[in-house]
């Protein structure tokens, strides 16, 4: 992505709110721009990545779950984004989980758990999106 490209993006701002651009906005060092997505609109797995990746690092969930609700990313469908990203989801108790399928047990292996689908795959993929951006 390249500043003022145009399109549709999102931007996680410093303060937590995602913020829909219809240009690449700026990140710059010590700016309010923490993290920026470009949204495919012919790519439903586009949706999914901003949608789990803001909610890991840090996004308000309201705002998360509104743009879930606008793009009709249910539990349904995040079913069909785990297939296609070959991550295994089940029903622990009330709580969705999300792991690999190299997945041994909790004791041993890395899962995410949430209320919803979408939760749990943002807790699975908090480490891997964390470290990606501490890098940027």
């Amino acid at each position: 992505m390249q500043e003022g490209e145009q399109g549709d993006f999102y931007y996680l701002h410093t303060n937590g709110s995602l913020i829909y651009k219809r240009f690449c906005p700026e990140k710059e060092p010590g700016g309010f721009v923490h993290h920026i997505w470009k949204l495919d609109k012919t790519d439903r797995s586009s949706a999914w990545r901003i949608l789990t990746e803001a909610w890991a690092i840090g996004c308000d969930s309201a705002r998360i779950n509104a743009l879930a609700k606008l793009w009709g990313c249910d539990d349904d469908d995040a079913q069909e984004y785990c297939d296609r990203r070959a991550w295994h989801w089940s029903v622990d108790g009330d709580q969705y989980c999300v792991h690999g399928f190299d997945f041994e047990n909790l004791a041993e292996s890395h899962a995410g758990f949430g209320a919803t689908l979408l939760e749990a795959i943002a807790e699975y993929i908090r480490p891997d999106i964390e470290q990606e951006v501490a890098l940027l």
